[in-house]
């Protein structure tokens, strides 16, 4: 992966508000999320994967909570959460990636929209909405 060492970010990088890094499942660099973190404590930390994780099964629980927990947002599409935690229904795909220290999780649904949690604010309570309009949206618990 090509993603320079933290040592080498320009400083006006480093201390930004916010970040959005897109991950491999398999390789996430988990110490580059950490060095930002530790850098500037108050940044919102956004992590994306970019495809499903290559394993014949679930990532093993300690590899899931250390993806899940690198950032404040974690925003896998459907496909790509079931290869993490393995396959499930919505709410139970959001309900693992939670319990799994996700603070927030985004799961995108494409042209269905998406679903996710905000556990700062609920244990696990999952919201989701379709992309023809925000105010359809439905909380399951």
């Amino acid at each position: 992966m090509l993603r320079p060492p933290f040592a080498a970010l320009p400083p006006h990088y480093a201390a930004a508000r916010a970040f959005h890094m897109g991950v491999h499942p398999d390789r996430p660099d988990v110490a580059l999320l950490k060095a930002l973190r530790a850098a500037n404590p108050g940044a919102l930390i956004s992590v994306e994967p970019f495809t499903h994780a290559a394993g014949p099964g679930p990532m093993s629980p300690e590899r899931v909570r250390a993806l899940v927990s690198a950032g404040d947002i974690f925003s896998p599409n459907e496909v790509e959460a079931a290869s993490i935690v393995g396959p499930g229904t919505l709410l139970e795909l959001v309900k693992r990636l939670a319990a799994a220290g996700a603070k927030v999780v985004c799961l995108r649904r494409g042209a269905d929209g998406a679903a996710g949690t905000n556990t700062y604010y609920s244990p696990c309570t999952l919201y989701s909405a379709q992309c023809t309009s925000l105010r359809h949206v439905t909380r399951h618990t």
